[in-house]
């Protein structure tokens, strides 16, 4: 029998720019459960994705001016947040929450919220205007097209996977300088789905289109009965489609093997560490409309006997959001990315 588990959907402002939107584990560098504000001048701002940062001079804790180094949410989250690239410049009075170093004064820290000299604040969870239900379709698998919201993933004190002793070991083993967060290798399949991003869903001629905010993944699912390769790279593996009633059926196989292929450490399936993946994973997504046409439920059920002893399954809940919300590049950076795998 297949485990399960029902992820929450509840926005949590408080942690959000941390646990929701970078790929890293963040205990490897920083202290969650300990809040500091730090008040200074902004040097450079470099905007970017997977991380951005923010430089900052500002007195440390002996009262001697210092350059801090803040990292930050991916360049998406802070322009749905309203930082745009010149919100902060060089010069500019800024507050910022932020969690401190696990190094004692250590001026590398991640930030939160910031807060402008007029007093703006951003932070918190990125929002979009909600979608109009009545403009929707209201029958049919037709439904489910359109733009949405995933909410903030929500992870717990370990992997909440059915692990064989090879995936605890994996678990338990995990190092962040070796996740494959570092070189930009896209998440795959269920994480796709657990990132905090938008995605869209359009219906073609005997085949759905999925493009996915978070790396600038599309797939290309064929309704007809075959399988075919998801996308170009082949990284997401072969996928077939179909249709029951209101709903849309994804099943999909020949995943290469990953070592973050079945949970990365700040989503709920990896939970503080990254779960890899054989080439024996398969997945299969169930998409139908919730409550109302502003919710769209994805039921996921995935299985790798390698690293599981048994399926397990997770629920996810999407928010409609009008079509015209901005869609931003996602572009991962190496150099970017690779910077938080630096000793502590």
């Amino acid at each position: 029998m297949a485990k399960s588990f029902f992820s929450c959907i509840a926005i949590m402002a408080g942690i959000y720019l941390g646990s929701a939107d970078a790929h890293h584990s963040f205990r490897m560098h920083y202290d969650p459960d300990r809040s500091i504000e730090l008040q200074g001048v902004v040097a450079e701002v470099d905007l970017r994705s997977p991380h951005s940062f923010f430089f900052v001079d500002a007195p440390g804790e002996d009262g001697v001016m210092q350059r801090w180094e803040v990292e930050a949410a991916s360049v998406v989250h802070l322009r749905r947040l309203g930082v745009h690239p010149d919100t902060f410049q060089p010069g500019d009075s800024i507050t910022i929450d932020a969690w401190p170093n696990l190094v004692p004064n250590n001026p590398l820290i991640w930030g939160q919220a910031f807060t402008a000299a007029d007093g703006t604040r951003y932070g918190g969870p990125p929002t979009a205007d909600r979608a109009d239900p009545g403009a929707q379709p209201t029958a049919g698998i037709e439904r489910l097209a359109g733009r949405w919201l995933a909410p903030p993933p929500v992870t717990h004190p370990e992997s909440p996977l059915p692990l064989t002793d090879a995936g605890w070991d994996a678990w338990r083993n995990y190092d962040p300088q070796l996740s494959p967060a570092n070189t930009c290798e896209p998440i795959s399949i269920p994480d796709l789905l657990y990132a905090p991003y938008l995605s869209s869903i359009e219906f073609r001629e005997g085949e759905v289109f999925f493009h996915h905010e978070a790396y600038d993944i599309t797939r290309t699912v064929p309704l007809n009965g075959e399988s075919r390769q998801a996308e170009p790279t082949g990284v997401l593996g072969t996928v077939s489609g179909r249709i029951e009633g209101d709903t849309l059926i994804v099943k999909s196989s020949g995943y290469p093997p990953s070592a973050w292929g079945l949970g990365i450490a700040v989503h709920p399936n990896g939970s503080g560490a990254d779960v890899p993946s054989s080439a024996q994973k398969m997945v299969v997504e169930r998409y139908f409309i919730g409550e109302d046409d502003t919710r769209l439920v994805v039921e996921v059920t995935h299985e790798d006997p390698v690293y599981m002893r048994e399926p397990y399954s997770g629920r996810i809940e999407f928010s409609r959001v009008s079509e015209d919300t901005p869609w931003y590049d996602y572009v991962c950076e190496v150099d970017s990315a690779e910077r938080f795998s630096r000793d502590p």
